[in-house]
């Protein structure tokens, strides 16, 4: 199956497309079905750019499959770098603090230290001793 390449297209220009791509899909063959499902997929950017489907698949009844759900319509995202949202700084530290005085509550006041020895240094695996 080769897709059609994205290009930009007006009403007109799409009925020859289908059209085209109906007769390409014709081979005659007894296995074939009758009538072809054509199902292009066709990427907007604004909703003013669809049109009605229904009234232009009306058209090619009796010739193709999906007259009534023959196109799909996406809508294409653009996002430009600078509109992410920015990450406020402020607002980090103090979640950070909230969620550590949390952990500290539960703990019953004891130290984050290794061991949970509170006033005493920890000693580490290679001997070294933390405070």
């Amino acid at each position: 199956m080769n897709p059609i390449k994205p290009q930009t297209l007006d009403e007109g220009d799409v009925q020859q497309k289908v059209q085209n791509f109906a007769a390409e899909k014709l081979t005659g063959n007894q296995k074939q079905p009758k009538f072809p499902l054509i199902r292009p997929r066709i990427e907007v950017i604004e909703v003013e750019q669809q049109f009605n489907a229904i009234p232009f698949g009306q058209g090619y009844s009796g010739r193709i499959a999906n007259p009534q759900d023959m196109f799909t319509f996406k809508r294409k995202i653009t996002r430009v770098k600078d509109e992410l949202k920015p990450l406020y700084n402020d607002a980090l530290i103090e979640a950070y603090q909230n969620q550590r005085e949390a952990t500290e509550k539960r703990a019953g006041g004891r130290s984050s230290v290794q061991g949970g020895r509170s006033g005493q240094a920890a000693e580490g695996a290679i001997g070294e001793k933390y405070d």
